[in-house]
């Protein structure tokens, strides 16, 4: 897929760039993003530009074509306003064709910088920010645009990623006792915690997807949280149990700015539902682990850890 340019977005992108200046465009090209997470329709939009007194100007863009739901999203965190959240300059929805992922848009700042590593901590203004956002929408009726993350879905996690480890050959070769590990994810059942308390812990807007490589340290120091597709609506700790240990002064700070923003959720309750989002991610991330990495049997011992705490505190008991 290429993208062919459009007279009207790049109008907006060139608006953006003057900053209240007027500007000229003198000629823009895209290059597809195809390193690292990057989509297969995601292009870094670079513009020449030219002021009325002739200064010679650059600016840089992501733009990825994508579902509504995704452009609504984004529509929805930038205008929060957070530090680092992305800020979207443009964007266009096809109300007739919202499920086609050829059929929407967004435009936002090319962020240079670093992706993280799991050798990095959890940003603390990010943290902060995702806070507020789960306090601002934990009380709020779900936007039809949002999924969420119920038991069926988490059921569906379950058995792709079963299928896909049973499929793996990188996951076979790389865990010499693979059946075992595999038959030990397949003891997860329907009455599991974590599939039959999915529906029960309050949900808010959410990433959806947080991890190193979608966060950006940018070369002046700030952090940008990227790639929002993923979003969904869900209990909010499925943003903090891949980066948030419990007890960490990281877990301290998202509290108190959580607290700070009203939320109201109890801390057993946010807890419990820790726990059960470790349990959740492992399973999510299981079928791309079992193809690029070869520690799958360590995600595996996350969900089963996970599924293994809950049922051993029991619903609604603090772990």
């Amino acid at each position: 897929m290429q993208w062919r340019g459009d007279d009207e977005i790049l109008a907006e992108l060139t608006r953006d760039a003057g900053s209240g200046e007027q500007l000229d465009l003198a000629d823009w090209k895209s290059t597809p993003l195809i390193g690292g997470y990057a989509g297969a329709a995601v292009w870094r939009i670079g513009l020449r530009l030219r002021s009325r007194d002739g200064h010679a100007r650059t600016a840089a863009y992501v733009l990825k074509i994508c579902r509504a739901r995704e452009v609504a999203t984004m529509r929805t965190i930038s205008a929060l306003g957070a530090a680092t959240f992305p800020t979207v300059i443009a964007n266009r929805i096809d109300s007739e064709q919202p499920d086609d992922p050829r059929a929407s848009l967004f435009a936002s700042p090319f962020y240079p910088g670093r992706d993280l590593t799991f050798g990095d901590a959890a940003p603390a203004p990010m943290l902060a920010d995702l806070a507020r956002l789960h306090a601002r929408f934990e009380h709020q009726p779900r936007p039809s645009w949002a999924w969420r993350i119920d038991a069926d879905q988490v059921a569906r996690f379950h058995a792709d990623a079963c299928q896909a480890l049973e499929r793996s050959e990188r996951f076979k070769t790389a865990t010499p006792d693979h059946d075992d590990w595999l038959g030990r994810l397949r003891t997860i059942a329907s009455s599991s915690p974590l599939i039959a308390e999915a529906d029960d812990f309050p949900a808010s807007l959410t990433h959806g997807d947080v991890h190193p490589g979608n966060i950006i340290a940018s070369p002046s120091g700030g952090h940008t949280l990227i790639d929002w597709g993923n979003a969904r609506w869900a209990p909010a700790m499925i943003d903090t149990a891949n980066m948030v240990p419990l007890g960490s002064s990281v877990w301290a700070a998202y509290l108190s700015a959580y607290r700070a923003a009203g939320g109201s959720t109890a801390d057993a309750v946010l807890l419990r539902s820790w726990r059960w989002a470790a349990g959740i991610t492992a399973l999510m991330y299981l079928p791309w682990v079992a193809e690029h990495r070869d520690d799958a049997a360590r995600m595996i011992a996350q969900a089963l850890e996970a599924h293994g705490a809950l049922a051993a505190s029991g619903a609604g008991r603090l772990p």
